[in-house]
């Protein structure tokens, strides 16, 4: 135990994420296909979401790497995306399906947890 080498205090500590799967390396060639065909134009919106800082650095070093932006990864990733939310099959509608019943009665229990906090039950309310 007295020989184990300790690292030095200044070095960083990371632990690796485990190597992509095959699932993950098609996915990536399906993107980085699309990023190269042109597309119509049409007006864009700014899309703004939270991503924890980690993976944006780890994404943005990455695409850098390979000299991509890392705003078309995204996009494309999105886009082949978009129509598997459209008309899911098999395990991803499943998937989807117990979401939505979830996402519904954490509603149903807000609604009725607001309406005890407000003492009664408004007429409008009831017709729901």
């Amino acid at each position: 135990m007295e020989n184990a080498p300790i690292a030095p205090e200044d070095e960083e500590f990371c632990l690796q994420p485990p190597p992509p799967g095959e699932i993950e390396e098609e996915m990536m060639l399906v993107i980085l296909n699309g990023i190269g065909i042109p597309s119509e134009r049409r007006p864009l919106q700014c899309v703004t979401f939270k991503q924890p800082l980690p993976e944006y650095f780890r994404l943005k070093e990455a695409c850098q790497g390979w000299r991509l932006q890392y705003s078309d990864v995204i996009r494309d990733a999105l886009r082949k995306l978009i129509p598997v939310l459209e008309s899911p099959n098999g395990a991803v509608r499943e998937h989807l399906e117990r979401h939505r019943e979830a996402e519904i009665e954490k509603d149903r229990l807000r609604k009725e947890a607001r309406r005890k906090r407000q003492g009664g039950t408004a007429e409008s309310e009831m017709v729901l």
